[in-house]
């Protein structure tokens, strides 16, 4: 290709200077804001956990549940239940469900709890520890426990039955739980101090990106100028 030039004119090559050296920290403001508008944690928009301890990766995802469990109780009284009335409604007209004085107590029979996946554990031993916390001091339920992990807490109960039966009928030794066993109180305090040392580094971290960015959105606004 040949470009013809005017008398006076000069040729020069683009040197593009992007991406810059502060473009990741950049990005990650880009997708901070955006994740504030989805309502989840940055990490979980863009599933990047390698930048947070225990403790943080904890509440964010505590707080993106907070959003979950709204939107899972408007999909179950706006969509499910409906339609979990249509059917039920059609099974007892066609005879294959009894359930005598439906329309007067439509309410009663239609009464359903919807479970979806649960939400996992981060750390195991520390949340399986506060479960048990809960359960004894009478905050919780077994139902609610098993519904956060997306299990049905009958269907959990008859299943540990026929194990227990099964483990009987073989001679086999159950585990059973140790009374009052928890975490090793030593092993909390260090776990915590990683985490304090950890949150020092990446705020340390942060604010060397975010002073970086600033200096990249000054040198675009100075060359648009």
């Amino acid at each position: 290709m040949i470009i013809p030039l005017l008398p006076g004119e000069r040729l020069n090559a683009v040197a593009p200077a992007r991406p810059a050296a502060a473009f990741p920290a950049f990005t990650m403001a880009v997708m901070r804001h955006i994740a504030a508008g989805l309502n989840i944690p940055y990490e979980l928009l863009l599933k990047d956990f390698s930048q947070t301890n225990y403790s943080s990766a904890r509440a964010a995802l505590l707080e993106a549940w907070r959003y979950f469990k709204s939107r899972r109780a408007w999909l179950s009284a706006h969509w499910a239940r409906p339609v979990y009335e249509l059917w039920l409604e059609e099974a007892i007209s066609k005879g294959h469900v009894e359930a005598p004085n439906f329309y007067e107590r439509r309410a009663a029979w239609s009464r359903a709890r919807w479970i979806g996946p649960g939400r996992g554990w981060i750390d195991p031993v520390k949340e399986a520890n506060a479960s048990e916390t809960r359960l004894r001091i009478g905050i919780t339920t077994l139902e609610d426990e098993c519904a956060e992990q997306g299990a049905d807490w009958e269907e959990v109960a008859e299943q540990r039955a026929r194990e227990k039966a099964k483990l009987d009928e073989l001679g086999l030794d159950q585990v059973a739980p140790q009374p009052g066993a928890a975490g090793d109180p030593a092993a909390d305090r260090d776990d915590e101090a990683d985490d304090d040392s950890e949150e020092a580094q990446r705020a340390q971290t942060h604010a060397m990106m975010r002073s970086r960015t600033l200096a990249l959105l000054e040198e675009a606004h100075g060359s648009t100028t």
